[in-house]
């Protein structure tokens, strides 16, 4: 289902708030923003990396772990694919015809 423009407006200003959270003198805030990144999954990396560098170096630091843990995550994904699809490769013609 795509977003309505309105959603993605508020998405994209949800984000906004969390990039700026992730530089709060509250450790707890700071926390909150980092969990609100990492929940998001892999659809924000290009938030991301579209975003310029921040003035404040613990922005810059949270950030650039996010983004470095999110592209660990589809490299891994992408690793995990190729070996499913090496291992289908590999079955003897028996196996495949057992489904096993």
């Amino acid at each position: 289902m795509e977003k309505t423009a309105s959603e993605a407006v508020t998405d994209e200003t949800k984000l906004n708030e969390a990039y700026q959270q992730l530089g709060s003198a509250s450790y707890q805030e700071r926390g909150h923003a980092y969990e609100y990144f990492k929940s998001k999954g892999n659809s924000i990396l290009g938030f991301l990396k579209s975003k310029e560098p921040a003035e404040d170096p613990e922005i810059r630091m949270r950030a650039s772990e996010i983004q470095k843990h999110l592209e660990s995550n589809v490299a891994n994904q992408q690793d995990l694919m190729v070996i499913n699809a090496a291992k289908s490769l590999l079955k003897s013609p028996k196996d495949k015809s057992t489904g096993g």
